[in-house]
């Protein structure tokens, strides 16, 4: 029987680049497509795949809300532009962690070890929820983490959990935290 493997990514272009890197790696497998978190999570249901790639932040559900419930039922492979949560991932028995863009070879390595774990069913797929639970709230915090401000000749860095409001003047806005501004 040819494995399943779904790649949940909303970006098309690293999509189509993710899935021609993988087809010449893995020829049998068949690949399922998502756009999107919600996506993904119908194709996980309704074909139960063997793997998952899937992107930490996506639109609907990100991957995490995802892998929840494909944990201990199919292999993840996370791919996402972050390299802050590949140690836990990895210390969670996540198959790989790839950055993005997906180089050849990072796939190479990680088809390897998806095809070693499908072949031995002495390594069933790893229960993720621990992992999870904590990158979820790794994950919810903001992006931005800093807004810089010119203050006559100097630069301030404000940390986003400080500042209080903005307050907009003419052609300047204010940045306000609780002890400068």
């Amino acid at each position: 029987m040819n494995p399943t493997l779904l790649i949940a990514e909303d970006e098309e272009l690293v999509r189509r680049d993710m899935v021609a890197t993988l087809k010449p790696l893995w020829p049998q497998v068949k690949i399922l497509e998502a756009e999107n978190g919600l996506q993904a999570l119908d194709l996980l249901a309704a074909h139960q795949p063997q793997a998952a790639f899937l992107d930490i932040r996506m639109p609907g559900a990100n991957g995490l809300e995802v892998a929840r419930p494909a944990s201990g039922h199919c292999h993840v492979v996370f791919c996402t532009a972050y390299d802050e949560y590949a140690v836990e991932a990895f210390s969670a028995r996540a198959i790989d962690y790839l950055l993005k863009p997906v180089c050849a070879e990072r796939m190479a390595e990680a088809v390897t070890r998806l095809k070693e774990r499908l072949q031995s069913n002495a390594q069933p797929a790893a229960d993720l929820t621990q992992l999870i639970a904590h990158l979820s709230k790794v994950v919810a915090k903001p992006a931005l983490r800093w807004v810089s401000a010119n203050v006559g000749d100097t630069i301030k860095m404000f940390e986003i959990d400080e500042i209080l409001y903005f307050q907009s003047e003419d052609k300047y806005t204010k940045v306000v935290t609780m002890h400068d501004e």
